[in-house]
């Protein structure tokens, strides 16, 4: 169901961006305290982590709709249905994926361990219940899972360039030194078809919410 609180959602929005602030802005300073490298080459390999893109997504969408409700100038891009679609299936990716493929091979500490639980549960978390509880889903088709593939096409090719420059890749799946061309294109195209069914597991589920809502009103 869609709840129409507006002072709710208010809060919610706040709360909501200020989250993914704290653990953008505080992993940044994780990684430029840990490298000695200038803090422009820093910046450019922080955000070749597609955790770090998908937070500042959420965070924008957030933001976008405070905009929206408290100041009564919205920002179109960012509260279109595809936009909260594409935002909602980029956090199930970094939350699923992080806990599959990389939380064996990762046991942050401290700190780290504070901003991890942040970037990979509670801001992925905290959007795709806002979406389910506030967010009209009603203009939303299965053909709009296509437009989810756009933002990861062209995060895949900033890092193969970022790799191609630096020899350094963000994951090891994405490292084309140790696995060559051919096995990093097919593990992407296998995460792209996976990001698509997501996609078409949230219009299925806004559907349902659509339908539940048209036959209790």
């Amino acid at each position: 169901m869609q709840v129409n609180n507006r002072k709710l959602k208010i809060a919610y929005s706040v709360i909501g961006f200020l989250f993914c602030l704290f653990a953008v802005v505080l992993q940044f300073g994780i990684a430029a305290s840990r490298n000695v490298d200038p803090l422009w080459l820093v910046s450019i390999r922080y955000f070749s982590f597609f955790t770090v893109v998908g937070n500042c997504l959420i965070g924008f969408f957030f933001l976008s709709e405070f905009v929206n409700l408290k100041l009564n100038k919205p920002i179109s891009f960012f509260r279109t249905s595809r936009f909260s679609l594409s935002v909602i299936t980029y956090a199930s990716i970094v939350m699923i994926g992080y806990h599959v493929l990389l939380q064996e091979v990762w046991n942050p500490q401290g700190i780290q361990y504070l901003t991890d639980r942040f970037l990979h549960l509670i801001n992925p978390l905290s959007i795709i219940l806002y979406w389910i509880l506030f967010v009209d889903k009603v203009k939303l088709k299965f053909i709009d899972i296509f437009n989810v593939a756009f933002i990861p096409l062209i995060y895949f090719m900033y890092v193969l360039l970022l790799g191609f420059v630096f020899d350094r890749y963000p994951y090891p799946f994405f490292d084309v030194l140790e696995l060559g061309y051919s096995k990093v294109l097919l593990t992407a195209c296998i995460l792209l078809i996976v990001l698509l069914v997501f996609a078409a597991c949230f219009v299925a589920l806004a559907k349902l919410i659509n339908r539940f809502q048209s036959t209790t009103t």
